[in-house]
């Protein structure tokens, strides 16, 4: 198959985010894909798996968004939060 365009993976994550919506939590016109990736990124860090082959499995050039959301996660302290 062609590669999804931006707009077809936005409307594949918008129902469960929708389902978020309706359970109280806040969602916006920027909750989409990077959300979720970026969750993923978080909870995969979380529970120790090596970033190199997370950021192999995702596809990514380099370790950038991995260690911005690991600093994120160091700075609010949710290493024992359970994500």
């Amino acid at each position: 198959g062609a590669p999804m365009s931006e707009s077809s993976i936005y409307e594949i994550v918008a129902a469960p985010f929708a389902q978020f919506q309706t359970n109280g939590d806040v969602f916006d016109e920027h909750t989409g894909p990077q959300t979720l990736r970026n969750s993923y990124i978080a909870r995969q860090l979380h529970l120790g798996i090596d970033p190199i082959k997370l950021r192999d499995n995702l596809g990514l050039h380099t370790l950038f968004s991995l260690d911005q959301i690991r600093k994120i996660l160091e700075l609010h302290s949710w290493k024992g939060a359970n994500l």
